[in-house]
Protein backbone atom coordinates (compact mmCIF):
# COMPACT_ATOMS: atom_id res chain seq x y z
CA UNK A 1 0.00 0.00 0.00
CA UNK A 2 1.17 3.65 -1.31
CA UNK A 3 0.58 6.17 1.80
CA UNK A 4 -1.15 9.42 0.28
CA UNK A 5 0.70 11.09 3.17
CA UNK A 6 3.24 9.92 5.64
CA UNK A 7 5.04 12.04 8.64
CA UNK A 8 5.77 11.71 12.11
CA UNK A 9 3.75 8.71 12.75
CA UNK A 10 0.76 10.02 11.14
CA UNK A 11 0.05 8.28 7.98
CA UNK A 12 -2.63 8.44 5.13
CA UNK A 13 -4.32 6.20 2.80
CA UNK A 14 -6.61 7.14 -0.20
CA UNK A 15 -8.87 4.50 -0.99
CA UNK A 16 -12.00 1.96 0.27
CA UNK A 17 -11.14 1.35 3.92
CA UNK A 18 -12.61 -2.74 3.64
CA UNK A 19 -9.71 -3.36 1.04
CA UNK A 20 -7.07 -1.63 2.71
CA UNK A 21 -7.74 -3.47 5.74
CA UNK A 22 -7.25 -6.49 4.66
CA UNK A 23 -3.83 -5.68 3.43
CA UNK A 24 -3.01 -4.66 7.54
CA UNK A 25 -1.32 -6.39 10.15
CA UNK A 26 -3.38 -8.50 12.45
CA UNK A 27 -3.02 -6.68 16.06
CA UNK A 28 -1.41 -3.58 15.19
CA UNK A 29 -4.38 -0.97 16.11
CA UNK A 30 -4.74 -0.17 19.41
CA UNK A 31 -8.23 2.06 19.29
CA UNK A 32 -10.54 2.67 16.14
CA UNK A 33 -12.48 6.41 16.87
CA UNK A 34 -14.16 6.75 13.79
CA UNK A 35 -17.19 8.90 11.70
CA UNK A 36 -18.88 6.44 9.24
CA UNK A 37 -21.78 7.65 6.84
CA UNK A 38 -25.13 7.25 8.89
CA UNK A 39 -27.03 6.01 5.98
CA UNK A 40 -30.36 7.58 8.11
CA UNK A 41 -31.70 10.07 5.99
CA UNK A 42 -31.47 12.75 8.25
CA UNK A 43 -30.15 15.05 6.10
CA UNK A 44 -33.68 14.44 4.07
CA UNK A 45 -35.88 14.17 6.57
CA UNK A 46 -34.88 17.16 8.38
CA UNK A 47 -34.77 19.04 5.20
CA UNK A 48 -38.48 18.51 4.52
CA UNK A 49 -39.55 19.09 8.08
CA UNK A 50 -37.58 22.72 8.07
CA UNK A 51 -39.25 25.86 6.78
CA UNK A 52 -37.95 26.85 3.84
CA UNK A 53 -34.98 29.59 5.07
CA UNK A 54 -33.54 26.73 7.17
CA UNK A 55 -33.06 24.03 4.59
CA UNK A 56 -29.76 23.32 3.29
CA UNK A 57 -29.99 23.05 -0.50
CA UNK A 58 -27.55 25.87 -0.95
CA UNK A 59 -24.24 26.68 0.62
CA UNK A 60 -20.75 25.02 0.59
CA UNK A 61 -22.29 21.99 0.93
CA UNK A 62 -25.85 22.06 -0.34
CA UNK A 63 -25.67 21.50 -4.00
CA UNK A 64 -22.70 18.57 -3.81
CA UNK A 65 -23.09 15.16 -3.77
CA UNK A 66 -23.42 14.16 -0.61
CA UNK A 67 -21.05 11.35 1.29
CA UNK A 68 -20.18 8.02 -0.46
CA UNK A 69 -22.30 5.60 0.97
CA UNK A 70 -24.39 7.61 2.83
CA UNK A 71 -27.41 6.38 0.61
CA UNK A 72 -27.31 2.84 2.38
CA UNK A 73 -30.50 0.71 3.38
CA UNK A 74 -30.44 -0.02 7.47
CA UNK A 75 -29.83 -3.54 5.60
CA UNK A 76 -26.45 -1.82 3.41
CA UNK A 77 -25.51 0.09 6.14
CA UNK A 78 -25.56 -3.11 8.63
CA UNK A 79 -23.79 -5.32 6.30
CA UNK A 80 -20.93 -2.34 5.47
CA UNK A 81 -20.47 -2.07 9.53
CA UNK A 82 -20.16 -5.81 10.16
CA UNK A 83 -17.89 -6.45 7.40
CA UNK A 84 -15.75 -3.35 8.70
CA UNK A 85 -16.14 -4.52 12.68
CA UNK A 86 -14.94 -8.32 11.42
CA UNK A 87 -11.38 -6.56 9.59
CA UNK A 88 -11.00 -4.11 13.03
CA UNK A 89 -11.32 -7.17 15.32
CA UNK A 90 -8.73 -8.88 13.35
CA UNK A 91 -6.29 -5.68 12.95
CA UNK A 92 -6.91 -4.57 16.81
CA UNK A 93 -5.09 -5.69 19.83
CA UNK A 94 -5.99 -7.53 22.94
CA UNK A 95 -8.26 -4.91 24.80
CA UNK A 96 -7.95 -2.59 22.34
CA UNK A 97 -11.17 -0.21 21.82
CA UNK A 98 -13.34 0.67 19.21
CA UNK A 99 -15.16 4.31 19.03
CA UNK A 100 -17.83 4.98 16.20
CA UNK A 101 -20.08 7.93 16.26
CA UNK A 102 -23.69 7.52 14.97
CA UNK A 103 -27.37 9.23 15.24
CA UNK A 104 -29.89 8.14 16.92
CA UNK A 105 -31.82 6.28 13.73
CA UNK A 106 -29.12 4.03 13.40
CA UNK A 107 -27.69 3.19 17.13
CA UNK A 108 -30.07 -0.23 17.06
CA UNK A 109 -28.30 -1.39 13.45
CA UNK A 110 -24.56 -0.51 14.32
CA UNK A 111 -24.37 -1.87 18.10
CA UNK A 112 -26.13 -4.93 16.82
CA UNK A 113 -23.56 -4.93 13.57
CA UNK A 114 -20.35 -4.30 15.93
CA UNK A 115 -21.82 -6.68 18.58
CA UNK A 116 -22.50 -9.37 15.73
CA UNK A 117 -18.61 -9.52 14.67
CA UNK A 118 -17.55 -10.45 17.92
CA UNK A 119 -17.15 -6.57 19.86
CA UNK A 120 -18.14 -6.20 23.26
CA UNK A 121 -20.32 -3.13 23.64
CA UNK A 122 -19.45 -0.65 26.63
CA UNK A 123 -20.89 2.14 26.82
CA UNK A 124 -22.93 5.22 24.85
CA UNK A 125 -20.90 8.62 24.45
CA UNK A 126 -22.68 11.60 23.67
CA UNK A 127 -22.29 14.67 22.10
CA UNK A 128 -23.97 17.69 23.30
CA UNK A 129 -24.00 20.45 20.41
CA UNK A 130 -25.74 22.91 22.71
CA UNK A 131 -27.79 24.01 20.21
CA UNK A 132 -30.06 22.16 17.93
CA UNK A 133 -30.10 21.94 14.29
CA UNK A 134 -33.20 21.83 11.22
CA UNK A 135 -36.88 20.61 11.60
CA UNK A 136 -39.59 20.90 14.06
CA UNK A 137 -40.48 19.95 16.82
CA UNK A 138 -38.14 18.30 19.17
CA UNK A 139 -35.25 19.60 17.02
CA UNK A 140 -31.95 17.38 17.03
CA UNK A 141 -29.43 18.47 19.43
CA UNK A 142 -27.27 15.08 19.87
CA UNK A 143 -25.00 13.07 18.30
CA UNK A 144 -24.12 9.44 19.88
CA UNK A 145 -20.70 7.62 19.66
CA UNK A 146 -21.10 3.63 20.57
CA UNK A 147 -17.35 2.77 22.54
CA UNK A 148 -16.73 -1.31 21.84
CA UNK A 149 -14.01 -3.40 23.17
CA UNK A 150 -12.14 -6.72 22.13
CA UNK A 151 -11.77 -8.17 25.31
CA UNK A 152 -12.32 -6.34 28.65
CA UNK A 153 -10.69 -3.51 27.83
CA UNK A 154 -10.08 -1.80 30.94
CA UNK A 155 -6.92 -0.04 30.35
CA UNK A 156 -8.00 3.54 30.58
CA UNK A 157 -5.38 6.30 30.86
CA UNK A 158 -7.90 8.63 32.52
CA UNK A 159 -10.86 8.23 35.00
CA UNK A 160 -12.35 11.89 34.91
CA UNK A 161 -14.11 11.67 31.79
CA UNK A 162 -17.96 11.46 31.57
CA UNK A 163 -20.43 10.09 28.82
CA UNK A 164 -21.77 13.61 28.23
CA UNK A 165 -19.43 16.03 25.97
CA UNK A 166 -20.93 19.84 25.46
CA UNK A 167 -18.74 21.23 22.18
CA UNK A 168 -19.90 23.43 19.94
CA UNK A 169 -20.35 22.81 16.17
CA UNK A 170 -16.97 23.11 14.38
CA UNK A 171 -16.72 26.87 13.09
CA UNK A 172 -14.36 25.27 10.13
CA UNK A 173 -16.58 24.18 7.29
CA UNK A 174 -14.14 21.84 5.41
CA UNK A 175 -16.26 18.76 5.80
CA UNK A 176 -20.11 18.69 6.26
CA UNK A 177 -19.97 16.10 9.28
CA UNK A 178 -17.43 17.43 11.36
CA UNK A 179 -16.77 16.57 15.24
CA UNK A 180 -15.17 18.80 17.39
CA UNK A 181 -11.32 18.31 17.65
CA UNK A 182 -11.81 18.90 21.51
CA UNK A 183 -13.90 15.76 21.88
CA UNK A 184 -11.64 13.76 20.07
CA UNK A 185 -8.81 14.52 21.67
CA UNK A 186 -10.93 14.19 25.10
CA UNK A 187 -11.35 11.06 24.35
CA UNK A 188 -8.13 9.32 22.58
CA UNK A 189 -6.67 10.73 25.51
CA UNK A 190 -8.49 8.37 28.06
CA UNK A 191 -7.71 5.67 25.72
CA UNK A 192 -4.81 3.11 25.97
CA UNK A 193 -1.30 4.32 23.99
CA UNK A 194 -0.60 2.60 20.46
CA UNK A 195 -1.76 3.80 17.14
CA UNK A 196 -5.28 4.80 16.20
CA UNK A 197 -7.08 4.30 13.45
CA UNK A 198 -9.88 5.78 11.59
CA UNK A 199 -11.15 4.49 8.48
CA UNK A 200 -14.02 7.17 7.51
CA UNK A 201 -11.26 10.01 8.24
CA UNK A 202 -13.19 12.67 6.30
CA UNK A 203 -10.99 16.04 7.14
CA UNK A 204 -8.60 14.12 9.74
CA UNK A 205 -9.97 15.56 12.85
CA UNK A 206 -9.08 11.75 14.45
CA UNK A 207 -5.70 12.31 13.27
CA UNK A 208 -4.92 15.29 13.80
CA UNK A 209 -5.72 14.94 17.67
CA UNK A 210 -3.50 11.73 17.64
CA UNK A 211 -1.09 14.02 16.46
CA UNK A 212 -1.42 16.82 19.31
CA UNK A 213 -0.91 13.79 21.54
CA UNK A 214 1.78 12.54 20.41
CA UNK A 215 0.26 8.97 18.99
CA UNK A 216 0.67 7.51 16.13
CA UNK A 217 -2.37 7.12 13.52
CA UNK A 218 -3.99 5.57 10.01
CA UNK A 219 -6.55 7.03 8.58
CA UNK A 220 -8.37 6.25 5.44
CA UNK A 221 -10.65 7.87 2.92
CA UNK A 222 -12.43 7.14 -0.30
CA UNK A 223 -12.48 10.96 -1.23
CA UNK A 224 -9.16 12.36 -2.28
CA UNK A 225 -9.89 16.25 -1.73
CA UNK A 226 -10.92 14.57 1.93
CA UNK A 227 -7.41 13.14 1.86
CA UNK A 228 -5.58 16.52 0.99
CA UNK A 229 -7.76 18.84 3.05
CA UNK A 230 -6.54 16.07 6.08
CA UNK A 231 -3.31 15.95 4.98
CA UNK A 232 -3.23 20.40 5.06
CA UNK A 233 -4.23 20.33 8.78
CA UNK A 234 -2.05 17.71 10.22
CA UNK A 235 1.01 20.23 8.35
CA UNK A 236 -0.21 22.95 10.72
CA UNK A 237 1.39 23.41 13.80
CA UNK A 238 -1.79 25.38 15.44
CA UNK A 239 -5.25 25.09 14.80
CA UNK A 240 -7.80 27.48 15.54
CA UNK A 241 -10.10 26.58 18.73
CA UNK A 242 -13.06 24.29 17.46
CA UNK A 243 -11.91 22.83 14.79
CA UNK A 244 -13.24 19.26 14.18
CA UNK A 245 -14.09 16.77 11.78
Amino acid sequence: MKPYYEEAGITIYHGDCLKILSEMEGCSISSTLTDPPYSSGARNAASLRARGSMRRSEGKFGGDRWIQTDNLSSHGFAMLVRLLSVELLRVTVEDGHMLSFIDWRQWPVLAGSIESAGWSLRSCLVWDKKSFGMGNGFRQQAEFCLHASKGTGDNFQRHDLGTVFREPRSKEDCHPTMKPLSMSTAVLSALPKGTILDPFMGSGTTLRAAKDLGRRAIGIEIEEKYCEIAAERLRQEVLPLGAGS
